[in-house]
């Protein structure tokens, strides 16, 4: 079917495919989109423009798109549609639909980028309130809530992302995080996704947004062995240091979004117990740091700063555990 000469073109005189569509009445094409923050971290390159009167282009482009827009505003696709039809590969340059006709990122405080808020929050929590089978009161939180009853945790309405660096580790660590991961999220009612192995620098102030490593989302919890040369606070005979990257989001709620999980590797050379390795019964100390246990006073307790004859969670361990696990849901992080 020929187009009437009416129709709207592009700057080379072709009509799009999708404006003869819908003169036909063809209904549109679907468009698959890939959910954010779903990938394998890596963005995809976008060209940049090198127009030497690029100032000028940028005025016909945005001129041409209002129009094209105005035609049919009912096609969500219009401005691609035109931009598909433009001459010699044309390309616009970086930020100029972000900033014209999506809503422009997140900021923080301190105007760094925040990833979309609410990315695979569920209106309701993942995996049901757990109910320790004995219950304790040797346990602690690291922030307690206005309330002091719970402290500020991970939202249960979204998953837990963690990625292991095996860098300088024992050959089944990989397999062994995945117990002491597990049996944390039977112990809060947390849901955990391992991403996988990384490579990734052990740093005591890890960012919790790494968009050109993990994608537009928050950065997955990083667990893995290091030194007290790349984290200063293992030196001397501390063999363990964790914790959970906290925000406040606009409705005055503080979570957890992102978090490190570093072993010394001088645990390494040191005998385990009861066939044990001597990293385990860490492993799982620091990892009740990352969902908000503090130290308590009771030996009897894995939670107890210093390093014994427990090995597994115990009654008051598990008891908070269960509370740490029952923050509100973050749609707003």
């Amino acid at each position: 079917m020929t187009a009437p000469d009416d129709l709207p073109r592009s700057p080379s005189g072709r009509v799009p495919q999708w404006v003869r569509d819908e003169v036909a009445g063809q209904p549109p094409a679907q468009t698959a989109w890939r959910q954010p923050g779903r990938g394998d971290g890596r963005r995809a390159a976008r060209r940049r423009s090198r127009n030497p009167r690029g100032v000028a282009t940028l005025t016909v482009l945005i001129v041409l798109a209002g129009l094209w827009w105005s035609w049919s505003a009912q096609r969500s696709d219009s401005v691609a549609g035109f931009l598909a039809e433009l001459p010699g590969g044309l390309a616009l340059p970086d930020g100029l639909l972000d900033g014209a006709l999506t809503d422009p990122p997140r900021r923080a405080a301190d105007g760094s980028r925040l990833p979309p808020a609410g990315l695979e929050e569920s209106p309701t929590r993942l995996l049901p309130v757990v109910t320790p089978s004995v219950f304790g009161d040797q346990y602690a939180f690291v922030s307690p809530s206005q309330d002091a009853l719970r402290p500020y945790g991970w939202s249960p309405c979204r998953p837990v992302h963690y990625v292991v660096d095996v860098t300088g580790a024992p050959a089944d660590f990989q397999d062994s995080v995945r117990v002491a991961v597990a049996e944390i999220s039977a112990a809060t009612g947390l849901l955990f996704v391992d991403d996988g192995a990384v490579i990734e620098a052990a740093s005591p102030a890890r960012e919790p947004h790494q968009p050109a490593v993990y994608g537009d989302r928050w950065a997955p919890v990083l667990i893995r062995f290091t030194d007290d040369v790349a984290v200063p606070g293992l030196a001397g005979d501390t063999v363990g240091q964790a914790g959970g990257s906290a925000m406040t989001g606009p409705s005055g709620l503080t979570h957890y979004v992102s978090g490190t999980v570093y072993l010394d590797v001088e645990l390494l050379a040191l005998p385990g117990l009861g066939g044990v390795p001597a990293y385990l019964p860490v492993l799982r100390h620091e990892l009740a740091h990352l969902v908000g246990l503090d130290h308590v006073d009771d030996p009897a307790q894995i939670m107890f700063p210093t390093t014994g004859f427990v090995t597994t969670f115990q009654a008051g361990d598990l008891t908070g555990l269960s509370l740490a696990g029952q923050a509100e849901c973050a749609p707003d992080l």
